[in-house]
């Protein structure tokens, strides 16, 4: 198997494990992102215009948040309140808040019988 047949062999299997992520993640609220390998499928060419019909606008809001956050932290607004987040429901799930609580409250929580 020659050097192409492979890139395209390899294309056709990552095109399938998107489609098994977000066939998956249907209907369940979770959102599927992905990044363009088409540079090292095809030439730099095709690279540049897969972005460009597709775009990057998941990383461009990315950018943008962390902008936004870096220049509330300097600015001195308290982190107790962010702009722009997703649901608090959605937040507290992606980022394992119940296990966060209950993993610091075992943290802080002093030991009995036990040397400090």
């Amino acid at each position: 198997m020659n050097t192409h047949d492979k890139r395209k062999r390899f294309a056709a299997l990552l095109a399938g494990r998107m489609r098994a992520a977000v066939t998956t993640a249907r209907g369940s609220g979770i959102k599927i992102f992905g990044r363009t390998a088409a540079i090292a499928i095809t030439d730099n060419d095709d690279a540049v215009r897969r972005v460009c019909l597709r775009g990057h606008q998941g990383f461009a809001a990315g950018v943008q948040a962390l902008c936004d956050a870096a220049q509330a932290a300097f600015a001195g607004i308290a982190p107790g309140n962010p702009q722009n987040v997703g649901p608090e429901p959605l937040m507290a799930r992606l980022t394992r808040a119940a296990e966060h609580d209950r993993r610091s409250e075992e943290f802080l929580r002093p030991s009995v019988g036990g040397s400090a």
